[in-house]
Parts: structure tokens; C-alpha cells; sequence
């Protein structure tokens, strides 16, 4: 089999997808290790790993993001390693690098495969806490980021004690279960415990709210990710549990994505 009779055969078998054409040339290039400028060059030239472009196209088909195959995620400036029973870091996450942050120690609460606390520790505030439940996700944050960042297993910030941190960034799970985006493509593949909320996906951000009016330190920050259609919820919600400063950042498609305030205690 050729690299173009390969493309042809995944993009029939992923016909269903949005961009079949797309998904079958990145998933030949990347399970070959080809770059666009080879296959321009041979198409015709025969595939060097044929069962593991099988192996690769027989996942796809089930529903695992390319992402997962293939081991690893790009993450603003970062390259980071995931895999089954963690949660892939969107574009969207990305829009954490508008924050305000206070300097002194940052929380990444519900870190899953790390991203935000890699982007803050290069920030060089301080102690950077990396926190989650899933023994998968703490494995892979461990991975992920460097020696100086904690990495602790905790439920929430119930672990962490009174008035210590100067920011808590998370990006909690904020879906209703009723959405019909987690049957979609990726998403179905992922751990619900990262995506599904209840209260109409408000339930962990809530707690995460209540939570850090204990834990952060005078002058400190909140930032949580939610559904651009929260919003205006989760800017009720910090006011009235008495945040100050409190607004809302917008992803690259101009969507509420990230909502935060200052705790003045």
C-alpha cells in the first residue's frame, strides 16, 4: 500500500467525520512520521509501518482523537503527553494566558494532563500546586511538568488549607449530561468525570467557587473555564459569594470562555 492508496482508504473509512480529508492525511503523515512536504514529493512511495496506520485508523474510526493515538497534545507553546483516561486540552484552555494573576503561590485545580499549571510555572509567580482526583491524569501531569511543580491528588481544594493561595485557575468539568456534544466525535472517548457536571454543568464550578473563598489569600484570583452559554451564571455567582473585579475572557472564536474575580476576603 502506497501513502495515496492509504489516505484514500481512511478517508472513505472516516467519511463521517466533518472533514474526512483532513482526518486520513494527518493520520497517514503523523502514524508514518511523514511531513506534507514528503507526501507532495512521493505519494506513490510504499508505507513504511502499514500496521500501525491500521492500528491508528481502527482507533480513529472508534472514536478516539488523533491526539490520543497518537500520545501527545500541543498546548500553547507546549507539547504534552496524553493518552485514554484524560481529558485532551482544547484551544479553548488556551485563553488562561489572558489572566490576571497575583504573585505567590497557583492552584491548578482539576489539572488533568497538566496544561495550565505547565503555562504558569513559566509565568515565575511562585509555587506552582497541581491537584486532581484521577490517578490517570495525575500520571500523565507527572509527566508533563517539571520536578519544581507539586502534584497532589485531592478532592477539590478540600486539602488545602486556609488562606495560602494567591491564584486558583481550573478548568472543571462544566457539560450537562444531557448535551449532545458528548456523543461526538473524541469527546465519547474521553473520561465523563472530566466533562459532566450536574446542575446544568454548574455543580463543580460552584464548589470550586465556595472553596476558594476559603483557600486564597487576600488580593487573590479565581479563574474558572465554563461553557461560553455560563457565563453570565458564574459572573452571578462570584459577586455573590463576594468576589470583586469580577469579568469574563473571551476565546478565539469571541465566546465567554473563562470567568474570574478578586477575593478581598
Amino acid at each position: 500500500m502506497t501513502l495515496a492508496q492509504a489516505v484514500k482508504t481512511a478517508q472513505h473509512a472516516l467519511a463521517h467525520l466533518a472533514n474526512p480529508a483532513a482526518e486520513a492525511l494527518s493520520l497517514v503523515l503523523q502514524s508514518q512520521n511523514f511531513d506534507r512536504v514528503e507526501w507532495m514529493l512521493r505519494p506513490d512511495q510504499a508505507l513504511p509501518d502499514p500496521m500501525r496506520f491500521h492500528g491508528w485508523l481502527e482507533r480513529r474510526i472508534t472514536g478516539e482523537s488523533l491526539a490520543v493515538i497518537r500520545g501527545y497534545a500541543d498546548f500553547m507553546d507546549y507539547r504534552l503527553a496524553v493518552g485514554p483516561g484524560v481529558l485532551v486540552p482544547r484551544p479553548d484552555t488556551e485563553t488562561f494566558s489572558q489572566v490576571t494573576l497575583a504573585p505567590g503561590p497557583t492552584l491548578d485545580l482539576g489539572c488533568g494532563s497538566g496544561a495550565i499549571a505547565r503555562w504558569v510555572q513559566d509565568q515565575d509567580l511562585g509555587i506552582v500546586i497541581a491537584l486532581d482526583y484521577a490517578l490517570m491524569a495525575l500520571s500523565y501531569a507527572r509527566r508533563n511538568l517539571p520536578l519544581s511543580v507539586g502534584v497532589v491528588r485531592g478532592n477539590w481544594a478540600r486539602c488545602i488549607a486556609d488562606s495560602c493561595i494567591a491564584n486558583v485557575l481550573a478548568n472543571p468539568p462544566y457539560i450537562d449530561r444531557d448535551e449532545p456534544e458528548l456523543a461526538g466525535d473524541g469527546v465519547r472517548c474521553e473520561p465523563l468525570s472530566a466533562l459532566v457536571a450536574a446542575d446544568q454543568g454548574l455543580s463543580d464550578i460552584k464548589m470550586i467557587a465556595q472553596q476558594a473563598c476559603r483557600i486564597l489569600q487576600p488580593g487573590g484570583w479565581l479563574w474558572i473555564e465554563h461553557g461560553y452559554q455560563q457565563a453570565p451564571a458564574v459572573q452571578g455567582y462570584l459577586t455573590q459569594l463576594g468576589f470583586a473585579e469580577v469579568q469574563s475572557l473571551t476565546d478565539l472564536l469571541q465566546h465567554p470562555r473563562i470567568t474570574g474575580g478578586q477575593w478581598n476576603g
